[in-house]
């Protein structure tokens, strides 16, 4: 099973992850059927966090960082487009459309995050323990930087 994965552990996390957006999406949809009026609450909460690990999948498969095999990132990813709710267009067009994002949207790609990590640990320390309370820190460092990047990058000036 591990061969299948991009990364050894994938196997655990990953296929955590699909596991239970698979079971999820289905428990959940089938409780929401339900006449007890506290299981279909319950069921339409984790009806929606199974569809929003789903959607987190999809972007991982768009990414092709799931499977080793770009073939099984695409069943996957169109798979669970049709988990999520977005059957109506294709994944890859998705994934097309996602990758444009990352072009037209000035992403940091040229911030090398690791290095000044290492170079400033009590950031990162102060960056993880934030991003455990769920403070998005390491987004708002990288929103910080795209503020900026039009004076460091030429090309991004216009």
């Amino acid at each position: 099973m591990e061969k299948l994965f991009k990364e050894p552990e994938g196997v655990i996390y990953n296929g955590g992850a699909i596991l239970y957006a698979i079971s999820g999406y289905t428990i959940g949809f089938f409780g929401l059927f339900n006449t007890n009026i506290i299981i279909n609450i319950l069921s339409s909460l984790l009806l929606g966090h199974a569809m929003i690990i789903a959607a987190y999948l999809i972007h991982e498969s768009g990414h092709n960082l799931v499977f080793k095999k770009i073939r099984l990132n695409k069943f996957l990813g169109r798979f669970l487009s049709w988990i999520c709710g977005s059957s109506y267009g294709t994944f890859e067009d998705i994934q097309h459309k996602h990758f444009r994002h990352h072009v037209d949207v000035d992403d940091v790609v040229w911030f090398d995050y690791e290095a000044f990590f290492e170079k400033n640990p009590k950031v990162f320390k102060l960056t993880k323990t934030l991003e455990w309370f769920y403070i998005p820190a390491h987004e708002f460092i990288m929103h910080f930087i795209m503020m900026f990047s039009s004076f460091i990058i030429p090309q991004r000036r216009n």
